[in-house]
């Protein structure tokens, strides 16, 4: 699962750039979006299925938004302990 990053570009299926991710809101499990339209293009002219696209280097892995696990108790991090 992926969350895009703010002020992502968003795009029809011929590359035509429609807005901008605005607001990203929804449970971790599933994300959603708001986009602000690009000045000219009108959100009714779009239908409840209508497909947009993402650039892949524009989204995030859900991993940076979950809590990280703890280390074992005993184990030393690297970035921790005396300076060499």
């Amino acid at each position: 699962m992926v969350v895009p990053y703010f002020n992502a570009p968003i795009y029809l299926q011929n590359k035509t750039q429609i807005g901008k991710v605005d607001e990203i809101l929804g449970p971790i499990n599933e994300v959603f979006f708001t986009v602000k339209m690009n000045e000219g293009m009108l959100a009714s002219s779009f239908k409840k299925d209508d497909k947009v696209y993402i650039g892949g280097d524009k989204l995030l892995p859900i991993e940076r938004f979950l809590p990280k696990p703890k280390a074992p108790a005993g184990e030393k991090s690297e970035s921790t302990g005396p300076a060499p």
